[in-house]
C-alpha cells in the first residue's frame, strides 16, 4: 500500500512539473489569434532571461523525473517478494 502511493504521488508531481514547463513554452513561444503580440513574461524578463529559466525548468525536470525512476527501481529491488512471505505450516 505504501509503495503505490508514492509511486503515485512522485509520478503525479513529475507530470506537474512536466506540465508547468511545458506550459511555459507554449506562453512563450506561440501566439494565438487575437492575443497581444506581448507575452505577459516579456513585461518583466527578457527572452534571454525566459530561456535560461525554461533550460533550468528542463533540467529540474529531468533530474526529478531520473529520480522518481530511481527511487522506484530501488523499492522494487527491496520489496519483498512472494515466496519470502509464504509461511508454511508443519
Amino acid at each position: 500500500m505504501k509503495f503505490g502511493f508514492l509511486s503515485l504521488l512522485l509520478s503525479l508531481i513529475g507530470i506537474l512539473l512536466i506540465k508547468f514547463v511545458y506550459g511555459a513554452g507554449v506562453l512563450i513561444f506561440i501566439k494565438r489569434a487575437g492575443e497581444p503580440s506581448i507575452s505577459l513574461l516579456y513585461l518583466f524578463y527578457s527572452r534571454q532571461q525566459i530561456l535560461v529559466f525554461l533550460f533550468f525548468g528542463f533540467l529540474i525536470t529531468f533530474a526529478y523525473l531520473t529520480y522518481v525512476l530511481n527511487r522506484i527501481k530501488n523499492l522494487l529491488e527491496t520489496f519483498p517478494k512472494e515466496e519470502e512471505n509464504v509461511v508454511t505450516k508443519k
